[in-house]
């Protein structure tokens, strides 16, 4: 399967309050969508396309436990793919069924010719 997207690069810790500033906080999510990235990447929600992908550096979604992992998803992107991230954001991805793959090196990447490709297992497990 091949999978052509556009990519979005950020750098390490990316700060939850980035993602989902405090102004927005009590918005509804979809009202919320629009403050996404708005600090440090003014009209960017604008330039987003369902099916995009966001690579991110270490430490991605450093911060508080804010739902920024649904705002990503709500705003369409198709995943996350980031050398690290963090334990409460990656908690959020599950919980909000983000896609999340670690890949170390990919924030050195070019943006222009990234592939990805994924292999998943599904495993039942007996408790």
């Amino acid at each position: 399967m091949k999978y052509v997207a556009r990519v979005w690069k950020f750098g390490d810790n990316i700060n939850t309050d980035l993602i989902l500033p405090n102004v927005a906080f009590y918005l509804t999510p979809q009202e919320q969508l629009k403050y996404i990235f708005r600090a440090n990447r003014p009209g960017w929600v604008d330039l987003v396309q369902p099916g995009d992908i966001l690579i991110g550096g270490r430490n991605f979604g450093m911060g508080s436990s804010r739902p920024a992992a649904r705002n990503l998803k709500n705003l369409g992107l198709a995943c996350l793919v980031a050398e690290g991230v963090n334990g409460l954001f990656y908690r959020n991805c599950v919980n909000f069924a983000f896609l999340q793959p670690s890949a170390p090196g990919c924030s050195s990447c070019s943006t222009k010719a990234i592939s990805l490709k994924w292999i998943s297992t599904v495993r039942r497990s007996r408790t």
